[in-house]
């Protein structure tokens, strides 16, 4: 449950930096869309730069937080017991003990 939990926690953190990914995005289009109709100020262009490290940096802690967003497997959480190795129910026991060992 705690490797669950924590990813649900996780992938909270995602969502909300993709929410804020998209949010600076449309910013960025408003102000070219400005831009392009001809309301070229030192404000407006000042502004889109912000706007556009502030998308890098949101870029950069999404990919961070995606790269620790995959459970962590250890040597441990597979080790299956050599009497579960054979074939048959108890193999298949094995394996299902394992993937609940993942997720516990």
């Amino acid at each position: 449950m705690a490797v669950l939990a924590k990813r649900n926690g996780e992938n909270i953190a995602t969502k909300k930096l993709g929410e804020s990914m998209k949010t600076v995005d449309k910013k960025i289009r408003n102000l070219m869309n400005a831009i392009e109709e001809g309301i070229v100020t030192a404000t407006a262009k000042q502004r889109l730069q912000e706007l556009e490290v502030e998308r890098d940096e949101l870029r950069a802690r999404l990919v961070a937080e995606e790269s620790h967003d995959k459970p962590q497997i250890t040597k441990s959480d597979i080790k299956l017991e050599p009497e579960k190795m054979k074939y048959g129910k108890s193999a298949v026991s094995g394996v299902v003990k394992m993937k609940m060992k993942l997720y516990a």
